[in-house]
């Protein structure tokens, strides 16, 4: 298995880099590498991988059908506990399709894995998975419910980003239902966590709220501190957005291309194949077409061989008919006989007719 394991590292290589074209090559040659082992665990591996590269490309269609069949051959093989990833990268997807009805059957499965194998990080994104797809389908008090217990598990693991993530959540929970002064406190613990992990994109989506907050409360000078905020972290989030953007459609374009080129080549390879293959069954029809008129051949030759030796044996017969055998013996070893000369012979001529006999020594 030394062969599609280099694969699947050489993938995670080439997408920590940014070129998810050979990221997607390495592990589609992985997953091929599976299948002819008929490896399942390994081939699910490889597919949620795919997955992966999948989606950072946007190719949303891809990425969730290997996540599926990732999922399926897990079920198939009876590993299903191990199905917690690709579960809720299927539910995180249908939610960003703005399916939220989809994604909870695969959200709370992987609840029930996570919790049934005591995996604490798990539990905290499942929690959090919950609380996002709930708040979606408006059903507020379970949202919150799963945002608090997955915060619970986030501060104690040390995950801040998590942390801040389901803040901002149950901040717009507050502000849905009308109670913002909750809302603004959310806001700020969240832009608090994002300020001191450095992450841009978590402190604009609260530098965001913030300001929505504030501006709908009236709070002129301080809404407007926060917009400003926003629009610089805006302008640094846009370029790395259109960076990573046209790296993306780049890479989505080259495999496109690789994928093409791979196709033409196998559409070669098959039509040589099947030219290899008409090349021996002509000549194996041929061989077969041989044997059958060297049969036939040796058949007539038997059959004739068979009448021959049958004539040769009835002529023997009438000669021992017809001639004493000396003569006929004579006859068959030379082809001829010598004529003796006999003094006396008894000729007798009859007439059963009339049943005369006359006899006379000549």
């Amino acid at each position: 298995m030394l062969i599609p394991k280099a694969y699947t590292s050489l993938g995670i290589f080439y997408d920590q880099r940014g070129d998810l074209v050979q990221a997607m090559v390495s592990h589609t040659l992985a997953l091929q590498a599976y299948e002819k082992a008929d490896d399942g665990p390994g081939m699910a591996s490889a597919l949620n991988d795919l997955g992966f590269v999948y989606y950072d490309a946007r190719d949303t269609t891809q990425a969730l059908s290997s996540f599926q069949r990732a999922v399926a051959i897990r079920d198939s093989v009876g590993i299903e506990d191990m199905n917690l990833n690709s579960l809720g990268n299927i539910g995180g997807m249908f939610m960003d399709q703005d399916k939220p009805d989809e994604a909870l059957p695969y959200l709370l499965r992987a609840l029930a894995i996570a919790e049934r194998t005591e995996d604490r990080v798990w539990l905290a994104y499942a929690h959090s998975n919950l609380g996002a797809c709930y708040k979606m389908l408006s059903d507020t008090d379970n949202a919150i419910h799963h945002l608090l217990r997955s915060n619970e598990h986030a501060s104690a693991l040390g995950m801040p980003v998590m942390e801040s993530v389901n803040l901002l959540v149950m901040a717009e929970l507050a502000e849905r239902a009308g109670d913002r002064r909750e809302a603004l406190a959310l806001a700020k613990k969240a832009h608090a966590l994002a300020k001191d992990i450095g992450d841009v994109y978590l402190i604009e989506n609260a530098s965001s709220a913030l300001y929505t907050y504030y501006k709908k409360s009236g709070d002129a000078s301080r809404a407007l501190v926060f917009h400003e905020a926003v629009l610089s972290l805006r302008d640094s989030l846009a370029n790395d957005r259109n960076r990573s953007e046209v790296m993306r459609q780049q890479a989505q374009y080259e495999f496109e291309k690789r994928e093409a080129l791979l196709q033409a080549e196998q559409e070669k390879k098959d039509a040589l194949a099947r030219a290899e293959l008409r090349r021996r069954e002509f000549q194996r029809n041929a061989s077969i077409a041989g044997l059958l008129a060297l049969a036939l051949v040796a058949a007539i030759i038997l059959c004739q061989r068979n009448r021959i030796n049958k004539e040769k044996r009835r002529i023997e017969e009438l000669l021992l008919n017809i001639l004493p055998e000396e003569v006929a013996e004579e006859l068959k070893a030379k082809g001829e006989a010598e004529a003796k000369l006999i003094d006396q012979v008894t000729v007798l001529f009859t007439d059963f007719k009339g049943l005369y006999c006359n006899e006379r020594n000549v």
